[in-house]
C-alpha cells in the first residue's frame, strides 16, 4: 500500500481547487508545508496561500473515499465563503491563542501578498492575545469586527459568547497523564491552549501547585507543576514529538498568575530549571527570527543587502545568541547577545576578528550607522553604510575570542 504524503495531497488540493475555480493553478511548496493556488484571471489578486498541516493530518487519517470530498468542502469555504447569518457568525465563534509576534507577521505577510490585514479582535491575557475566530463546518477564519458589529456584538461580548462555548464544551476529563508528573490535553482540536485562557483561573489542572504549560502547537497541550530538570526535559520531548506535523505556536514553557494573566515561566535564575527555560526561549526567538528574516528577504527584493541569521552557541559562559557582521556589506542584524565580525580583506583563515557584545558594538558603531527597523517584531536593525577606519580599527580592538 502506498502512503499518502503530503506532496500527494497537495497534488488534490491543486486539482480540487481547479474543479471549483478552472482559472486556478497550484504550487506546493515543501519548505514552508504550503500550496499556492494562483489564478490566471486578469483580475485575480494576489496568490492564495493554504497552509496543509492541520488539514493534512485530518485528511491523512481518512478512508480514501473520503479525502476529496473533505477536501472540496474545505476548499469551497476557502475559496467562495458563504456569508454568515447573524446566529451562525455567533455560533461560531471560537478563541485561538495568539503570540505578539504571530499577529504582526501574519499581518504584514498579508500586506506583503497584496491582501488587507483583517480588522480583527484580539484581547490581551498576560503575555499571550487571545484572538476571536469563526470556526465554520471546514474550516476556521478570523471573525473580523466590522462583520460582528454590523450584528451589534462588540469585542467583550463577543470574547464572553466564545469564552462560555469553549468551556461548555470542555469536561472533567480533559487531561490524560502520559508520563510521570506530565498530563496532556486530550482534546487536540486546534484549541486545547484557548481552553486554559477560557477557565481563567488554574482550577482546571489535574494538579495542586503552579501550572508549567508548553504547547507547541494549538493541537498540542501539556501540563505540570513540576520543576524537576528531567521533568521538564520530557514535557519538552513529548509535545515536540505529537506537534511534529502541526503549524507551531511557540516553544515558551507558560504559567498563570493570581490575576488570571498568562506569563513566560521564569524560575530562579541560575538554576537547572532556568537554563530548560532559557533554552526555550532561545528556541521560541530563533523560530520568529527565521520567519521574519524570511520575510525581510522577500521585501527588499532585488536590494543588494545582507539579512544575517540570528544563531545560538554553548561555550563555558552558557548559552548564547549571536549574528555575524561583515565589514563593508550592507546588512540586517537581528538583536542578540554578541556579534560576530568578519573582515574579508583578511586571509581566509583570519578573517573571523572575533565577538563584540551587542551594547558595546552599538557603541562603536554609533546610532547614524546602526538604525532600529521600527515596528518589526522581533527587533532588527541596519548598517547600510560602511563603517569608516577608526570604527573598523576599534571594532578589530573590542573583539574577543570566539
Amino acid at each position: 500500500m502506498f502512503k499518502y504524503t503530503e506532496k500527494k495531497f497537495a497534488k488534490d488540493v491543486g486539482r480540487v481547487a481547479a474543479t471549483i475555480d478552472p482559472s486556478l493553478s497550484y504550487e506546493y511548496l515543501p519548505a514552508s508545508r504550503e500550496v499556492k493556488l494562483t489564478s490566471n484571471k486578469d483580475d485575480a489578486g494576489k496568490p492564495i496561500n493554504i497552509f496543509l498541516g492541520n488539514i493534512f493530518l485530518k485528511v491523512s487519517a481518512l478512508p480514501k473515499r473520503e479525502r476529496i470530498p473533505t477536501i472540496r468542502a474545505f476548499l469551497t469555504e476557502v475559496l467562495t465563503p458563504k456569508k454568515l447569518s447573524p446566529d451562525e457568525l455567533m455560533g461560531s465563534l471560537a478563541l485561538r491563542v495568539r503570540t505578539d509576534f504571530e499577529i504582526d507577521y501574519r499581518n504584514r505577510h498579508l500586506v506583503f501578498m497584496g491582501h488587507e490585514a483583517p480588522p480583527s479582535i484580539v484581547v490581551r491575557r498576560g503575555d499571550v492575545l487571545v484572538e476571536i475566530v469563526a470556526d465554520r463546518e471546514e474550516s476556521v477564519s478570523i471573525a473580523r469586527s466590522d462583520d460582528l458589529a454590523e450584528i451589534g456584538v462588540d469585542a467583550d461580548q463577543a470574547f464572553r459568547m466564545a469564552a462560555a462555548k469553549i468551556r461548555r464544551s470542555t469536561d472533567n476529563h480533559q487531561w490524560e497523564q502520559v508520563d510521570d508528573a506530565i498530563w496532556m490535553s486530550r482534546y487536540q482540536d486546534d484549541y486545547d491552549f484557548a481552553r486554559l485562557i477560557a477557565a481563567e483561573d488554574s482550577g482546571k489542572f489535574p494538579f495542586d501547585g503552579a501550572p508549567i504549560v508548553f504547547a507547541p502547537s494549538h493541537s498540542i497541550c501539556l501540563a505540570t507543576s513540576s520543576t524537576d530538570v528531567d521533568v521538564l526535559h520530557r514535557m519538552v520531548d513529548l509535545g515536540s514529538d505529537h506537534a511534529a506535523n502541526h503549524r507551531p505556536f511557540c516553544q515558551l514553557l507558560w504559567t498563570i498568575d493570581e490575576g488570571a494573566a498568562w506569563q513566560a515561566w521564569t524560575p530562579t535564575p541560575n538554576t537547572d530549571a532556568y537554563a530548560v527555560a532559557q533554552t526555550q526561549a532561545l528556541r521560541e526567538t530563533m523560530h520568529q527570527y527565521a520567519e521574519s528574516k524570511d520575510y525581510l528577504e522577500k521585501s527588499l527584493g532585488e536590494e543588494d543587502v545582507f539579512v544575517a541569521t540570528f544563531q545560538a552557541i554553548q561555550n563555558d559562559e552558557g548559552l548564547a545568541s549571536y549574528s555575524v557582521y561583515t565589514l563593508d556589506v550592507p546588512s540586517y542584524l537581528p538583536l542578540a547577545d554578541f556579534v560576530v565580525i568578519f573582515d574579508p580583506e583578511l586571509p581566509e583563515d583570519e578573517a573571523v576578528v572575533g565577538r563584540i557584545d551587542w551594547d558595546e558594538f552599538a557603541k562603536i558603531v554609533g546610532a547614524e550607522f546602526l538604525e532600529p527597523i521600527d515596528g518589526l517584531i522581533p527587533a532588527w536593525y541596519r548598517i547600510l553604510q560602511p563603517l569608516d577606519a577608526s570604527q573598523k580599527t576599534l571594532a578589530r580592538q573590542s573583539a574577543r575570542p570566539l
